[in-house]
């Protein structure tokens, strides 16, 4: 039988104390803010999709852990968690807190921008801005994040920049899916459309990364070279 190398994450590295406030600190304000002008909405509008939005996008917590397997994502240690996902793998999900907060904005408050994109503005050039920022934030967030000591996409990864594979930005696109039904939803049923969102944003996120991303995915959990994870990666 031929040996196979098996990705091994850098487990003995852990997440200080200050950089922890931080993230938390960070996120939950942001992420805080967010919710607080949901709520205004519904009161002064009398309109809920921001808040549906923002409910869907921390479920999306459930299904992160799973791409972060497959993904050969690992959180540092040390980290505040919520909770360990797949414990029975030889290396499990430590999921962090302030990722789960996180999931308002980074998939919750994104749908909800990408609908208005849809409903406002209305040009293919303002979508594609939308998009290329979506896609630009992604990464400049991920690389800070994974050369600040968060978190490494470990083994042999295509595509990467500064650590960071590319395409994860891609993968990481959902929002855009969400968007789309919820225009549809809103458009057939009124503002009771809106409620759709708590189950389509993480639908929609897990079912676009799975279409996205499962060439690269399949290529990094077999046994295969360098040569066809770039092969896969063009199918991103």
């Amino acid at each position: 039988m031929v040996p196979v190398d098996v990705p091994i994450p850098h487990v003995e590295v852990t997440v200080g104390p200050t950089t922890n406030t931080v993230m938390l600190v960070v996120f939950g304000t942001i992420c805080g803010a967010i919710v607080l002008a949901g709520v205004w909405e519904l009161l002064w509008r009398r309109t809920h999709l921001l808040l549906c939005c923002a409910v869907g996008g921390l479920l999306c917590n459930v299904i992160e852990p799973t791409w972060d397997q497959i993904g050969h994502l690992w959180w540092y240690l040390g980290q505040p968690t919520i909770w360990t996902a797949y414990p029975g793998a030889a290396h499990p999900t430590h999921y962090p807190l302030w990722c789960f907060i996180a999931y308002i904005l980074y998939s919750g408050f994104d749908a909800f921008v990408f609908y208005l994109v849809f409903t406002r503005g209305r040009s293919p050039r303002t979508f594609w801005l939308a998009v290329g920022q979506q896609w630009a934030f992604a990464c400049v967030f991920e690389i800070t994040l994974i050369n600040s000591g968060i978190f490494e996409y470990y083994g042999e990864q295509p595509g990467r920049l500064f650590g960071f594979p590319v395409y994860w930005a891609f993968t990481n696109s959902g929002e855009i899916l969400a968007a789309a039904i919820m225009v549809a939803a809103i458009a057939r049923f009124g503002d009771r459309g809106a409620l759709l969102a708590v189950p389509v944003v993480p639908a929609a996120f897990a079912g676009w990364i799975l279409w996205a991303g499962w060439p690269v995915f399949g290529a990094l959990n077999f046994d295969v070279g360098m040569p066809v994870k770039w092969v896969a990666l063009l199918g991103c």
